[in-house]
């Protein structure tokens, strides 16, 4: 099997797989939930660009089964390798229902059900757990490192699949104000954050270690009047915190929930027991 994104290789592992090759911007950068999981790019064949597309040729020379490719993608390859193109991806419900997709056309059907239900397990625990959730958060994907008062700003929509996965246990509210609220994240500026003012911040940092990251917005001027800031809920990061997968989410949420309400999460993220305990109290 050939993966063309993070879905497909995150899904893969959810159902038991792994993907024969995938595109070598893959390399040093495996998918979030997976960089902690030992060796997990061992074995697997990189496929050199063309541009920035993965190169059709050498796809074809692997002689693959099967490759799960993009629409936009698919066309050099039809007729020639057995393709699959899933949902398109983004939004929460493209997540689950491409779920069952993958299943059926791996033989992993009973796999695919058991991990919908864990996602939708931890989702009702942790929705039946937190004392609050009213308290809004925003996800910035990206902040200018070097002029955080004065840079550009990333923030995700409730479109996306991560905002829209926060959004069923706190509030994650923010549209696009230029795109018709079609956008999964728009182009803003630190007024608009002070205007919304959320509860809780995820913020990711790129190029600086998260310690310097915290203390360059705690610092600022503009930052530091956030509530977020003020009251110890901005939660920083080195990675991109979505929900490009199932284990994506799961990642997403245990990084965050936790973090926002800490004496009710003591040890950490809820583990497999404590969702089914909580479940059955209910």
């Amino acid at each position: 099997i050939v993966c063309y994104y993070f879905y497909c290789f995150v899904t893969l592992i959810d159902l038991g797989l792994k993907p024969f090759a995938v595109p070598e911007w893959f390399e040093g950068n495996p998918p979030t939930s997976l960089q902690e999981i030992p060796d997990v790019m061992s074995g697997i064949e990189l496929i050199p660009l063309e541009g920035d597309v993965p190169s059709p040729e050498v796809i074809i020379s692997l002689e693959p089964d099967l490759v799960i490719v993009p629409e936009e993608f698919a066309t050099p390859l039809e007729g020639i390798v057995p393709t699959f193109i899933p949902l398109p991806l983004n939004s929460l419900e493209a997540l689950f229902e491409n779920m069952p997709f993958y299943g059926q056309l791996l033989d992993r059907e009973a796999e695919a059900e058991i991990a919908i239900k864990a996602l939708q397990d931890r989702i009702s625990a942790y929705q039946n757990t937190v004392p609050r959730n009213d308290l809004t958060v925003m996800n910035i994907i990206s902040v200018d490192e070097s002029d955080p008062s004065g840079g550009e700003l990333f923030v995700r929509t409730l479109n996306s699949a991560d905002c829209a996965l926060l959004d069923l246990i706190l509030e994650c509210p923010y549209e696009d104000p230029v795109a018709n609220g079609q956008a999964y994240s728009f182009s803003t500026n630190i007024e608009y954050v002070l205007e919304q003012d959320p509860d809780v911040l995820l913020v990711r940092f790129r190029e600086i270690p998260l310690n310097e990251g915290r203390e360059l917005l705690e610092s600022d001027i503009l930052w530091s009047e956030l509530s977020a800031v003020q009251n110890d809920r901005l939660i920083t990061g080195n990675v991109n915190l979505t929900a490009s997968g199932f284990a994506e989410a799961t990642f997403l949420l245990d990084n965050t929930i936790p973090r926002i309400f800490p004496d009710v999460f003591p040890n950490g993220p809820l583990t497999d027991e404590e969702v089914q305990e909580i479940l059955a109290e209910q």
